[in-house]
């Protein structure tokens, strides 16, 4: 077995804390879908921070091997001579344990460790990924001097000068007591994580967020797994897996549920959908001309336009089907060009397109906070904008309160009421067939990252998306109509 093969790393070990077969599996490299569009640009951006972090520091040098061996060898070097005050992915081995450092600073002869995370908030997750580094780094016999988490600054603006974009937050002493705890469970992690077999996989909280869990773990061929009950806290969950119970059908008749879960709980039983009183009075009171509208953004960590704060949600798109007096279907929509900032462009064609009348119905609170966000940029508008918000309803709402299905799953985003309600209809044959993906190749043609020559059939993939989304709320209000 190659010595690379036996080397544990950041990811390996913290996914094994959470439970050892899903360690196994990221350590083994078990066959997982492709990263998304939508992933593969988070993961340049993430780049693109950790770049800015670096431009800070003019003296820094990069271990830039990718060999393990070579680059401990070259971050010893580094770390040997005295001119030498900044290390960027310093890399350090300790049992089978390797670990890079984001960035050393060398400081009254130990270092400063610090960790660039494209986060605005602090979070557990994060201490304990740089503690995870601060434990190799100890091992190894390296001094700390301090450990700082180097997060995205929410008063940062692009284009300005005034605040940097991101903003260290020490979090020295709960680090090393977090990495003194990983020490204590090191060697079991490494022999576990880098056996021959896997380690056979338990029911466990954990498994609700598994990559592993439907495919190679416990949840194979488990059709209704506990977890497809709505907001299922972890207190509950323990309780239900200590009467060992794993699958909905055998959740308890007297067993304490909300309103939702018991609905969730009673279809899977049955088998049946289950449509529930009220649901005719709701829909009653929507009144007509009634629109249908959906939002596509963008957000990402370094702001395409100048003046923004990271992450901050911009209207791009939008699809709207409005039923006429005659019982058609009018289509109205917007796509804005991607070269200047489209906010005002965007609000102020929406507001002359939805008219004065008539109940907007939106799938979840997503347009609500979007509308909410765009008040602010525009006061001058805020008035209009509040009519607007005034008239929408959401879809969603309605279904989670009137209808269970079994085949929902104990979801009800519209990517699984769809196919149930309304089979005839999907996603599948879509150029762009979600929202993330629509966020992403926009952020392509902003930044002018696509070829000229498909830059236009882009645009026509993502209003095909953004139609089909509401021209699916439309078939479901027919399907809500005759269920009622």
């Amino acid at each position: 077995m190659a010595e690379t093969y036996m080397h544990v790393a950041k990811h390996t070990f913290l996914a094994a804390l959470k439970c050892r077969t899903m360690g196994w599996h990221a350590r083994h490299n078990t066959q997982l879908q492709e990263a998304t569009l939508a992933e593969i640009v988070r993961s340049e951006q993430g780049q693109a921070v950790h770049e800015y972090a670096r431009s800070q520091y003019r003296s820094g040098v990069l271990v830039d091997e990718n060999n393990t061996v070579k680059a401990l060898k070259m971050t010893a070097e580094l770390m040997g001579d005295p001119n030498c005050e900044v290390i960027f992915e310093a890399c350090f081995r300790h049992g089978k344990c390797v670990a890079r450092a984001d960035i050393l600073i060398r400081v009254n002869g130990n270092w400063v460790v610090e960790e660039v995370k494209s986060s605005k908030r602090l979070k557990l997750d994060l201490k304990e990924d740089v503690s995870y580094t601060v434990m190799v780094m100890k091992g190894f016999g390296v001094g700390i001097e301090a450990v700082n988490l180097s997060l995205v600054n929410e008063s940062y603006r692009s284009g300005e000068d005034i605040d940097e974009l991101l903003k260290p937050v020490d979090v020295t002493d709960e680090v090393l007591d977090i990495a003194d705890k990983f020490e204590q469970v090191r060697d079991a992690v490494e022999n576990d994580v880098l056996s021959e077999s896997c380690i056979v996989g338990e029911w466990k909280y954990a498994c609700y967020k598994c990559d592993y869990f439907s495919q190679h773990c416990v949840g194979r061929s488990v059709d209704h797994p506990i977890f497809q009950i709505p907001r299922l806290g972890e207190k509950k969950f323990n309780i239900l897996l200590g009467l060992g119970i794993t699958h909905v059908e055998a959740v308890p008749e007297d067993f304490e549920l909300t309103d939702r879960q018991r609905g969730v709980v009673e279809v899977v039983k049955s088998g049946e959908m289950q449509v529930r009183s009220g649901l005719k009075n709701a829909l009653d009171r929507w009144s007509k001309p009634i629109h249908y509208l959906d939002f596509e953004t963008v957000s990402t960590c370094m702001p395409v336009y100048s003046g923004l704060a990271p992450y901050t949600q911009i209207p791009t798109q939008y699809s709207l089907h409005v039923r006429n007096g005659k019982g058609g279907l009018d289509h109205l929509e917007y796509l804005a060009d991607g070269l200047s900032d489209c906010r005002r462009e965007f609000i102020e064609t929406l507001l002359g397109d939805v008219g004065s009348k008539g109940s907007i119905v939106v799938y979840s609170h997503f347009e609500n906070t979007t509308l909410t966000n765009t008040e602010k940029w525009f006061p001058d508008l805020k008035d209009d904008i509040e009519c607007v918000k005034n008239r929408l309803v959401d879809m969603e709402k309605l279904i989670s309160k009137f209808v269970y299905h079994p085949k929902f799953n104990g979801r009800t985003s519209i990517k699984v009421v769809l196919p149930v309600l309304v089979p005839e209809m999907d996603y599948s044959e879509l150029e762009i067939s979600n929202g993330d993906d629509a966020l992403a190749m926009f952020y392509r043609i902003t930044m002018g990252q696509l070829h000229p020559d498909s830059v236009e059939s882009t645009k026509v993939a993502l209003m095909e998306y953004c139609k089909l989304d509401t021209l699916a709320m439309v078939r479901i209000h027919d399907v809500l109509t005759e269920l009622a």
